[in-house]
């Protein structure tokens, strides 16, 4: 028989020891290997593999330790800035202690104690938040004006403390948070809080335009150009609010029963059943106000606006229907040709709001500057 030379090679791991006609030599630890110990290199625990190979001694962990920051450095910045802060402190206050003495110097507050706990520094309220709480919990500020009379975006919001001096100290009596219309006036809102605390009002005790019925001379000129301007102008205040309430009463319920008889549309201005003439109760001497129908600011602003001399050639009262739809046709109430120049103006005292709840009246002037409101 014929000999053949040796093919292969065992397989180095200990454990394997195959003949392999195909071996593989590592190239880190050279053994030599089966084709199921060769690669990875972890199959047959390389000692030279670098992967598994594991860094060890002082000097990689002293150049990891060096890029780490140092956790005691900003404890070690603030307890030194407190210090250098507690040792001039405690300088200013021997400084003081020297020249007034260290009793009055106490009642400035006693020195920091090094062995109480520092306190916790209070946490600034988010002014939104604060805001939106505010608007929930804030009562109504003027009675007469209702939640749904007033857009939220038409309010203001405040929070009003009242205090009152008490042995020479200001002491907390009451708080209020509370909404108003944005168009309150700064007079009215002090009048409304003074109402709110139950305090005595004694604001308006001087003389003053709506006391004495003059105007002042800047309301006068702006009364008069908003004439000019617009064709008319708003008065607020000139009349007590108590007259204006007892007339509505006695006018609604006649103009109640006046609309019970009131059948065919022809009895209506214009043929349309949206509003009818009504006469003020002229018989009852109770409801003739001066403040209405002799009111001093509507004389003088007609005097300088037509001129001295002026009658009163007819009064009435127009009264609305609530919830109507059809409207009037823009007209006039004088049959004649008008002057070219101003003859004549409307003083009207409004009784009720212009609502359609209770009845609207329009006007063809889109909207109202507010340089045409004028306020004794």
């Amino acid at each position: 028989m014929a000999e053949h030379p040796t093919v292969g090679q065992a397989c180095s791991l200990a454990s394997c020891k195959d003949l392999d006609f195909l071996p593989f030599t590592c190239s880190h630890c050279q053994g030599v290997f089966c084709r199921v110990h060769a690669l990875p290199a972890s199959l047959h625990a390389c000692p030279a593999d670098p992967s598994t190979t594991i860094v060890v001694g002082h000097k990689f962990a002293d150049k990891f330790n060096d890029l780490l920051p140092d956790p005691n450095r900003r404890v070690t910045d603030r307890d030194d800035a407190a210090k250098e802060r507690d040792s001039k402190r405690d300088a200013a206050r021997a400084v003081l202690e020297k020249n007034f003495g260290k009793a009055k110097v106490a009642k400035l507050g006693g020195a920091k104690d090094a062995s109480a706990p520092a306190a916790p520094k209070p946490k600034h309220a988010n002014p939104i938040i604060e805001l939106m709480r505010l608007k929930q919990r804030a009562g109504q500020g003027d009675p007469r004006k209702s939640a749904g009379d007033v857009p939220m975006d038409q309010r203001m919001y405040w929070t009003t403390y009242f205090f009152e001096c008490e042995s020479g100290e200001r002491v907390e009596k009451g708080k209020k948070e509370l909404w108003m219309p944005k168009s309150t006036s700064a007079g009215k809102a002090l009048d409304l809080l003074a109402d709110h605390f139950k305090l005595q009002n004694v604001n308006n005790l001087g003389p003053d335009p709506a006391k004495s019925g003059t105007w002042s001379r800047a309301n006068m000129q702006r009364a008069v150009e908003a004439m000019h301007r617009d064709g008319l102008v708003v008065f607020s205040g000139i009349v007590d609010p108590d007259a204006l309430e007892k007339l509505r009463v006695v006018m609604t319920a006649e103009s109640n029963e006046i609309q019970k008889l009131k059948t065919n549309p022809t009895q209506y201005n214009h043929g349309l059943m949206t509003n009818f003439l009504q006469a003020p109760p002229l018989a009852n001497p109770a409801l003739l106000f001066p403040a209405v129908y002799q009111n001093p600011f509507v004389v003088q602003v007609a005097e300088a606006y037509l001129g001295p001399g002026l009658c009163m050639p007819f009064i009435t009262a127009n009264t609305a229907i609530k919830r109507t739809t059809e409207k009037q046709p823009i007209h006039k109430d004088t049959s004649f040709v008008h002057p070219s120049a101003p003859f004549m103006a409307i003083s009207n005292f409004l009784l009720s709001d212009f609502k359609p709840e209770n009845g609207s009246t329009g006007s063809p002037i889109p909207s109202l500057p507010q340089s045409s409101r004028v306020q004794p």
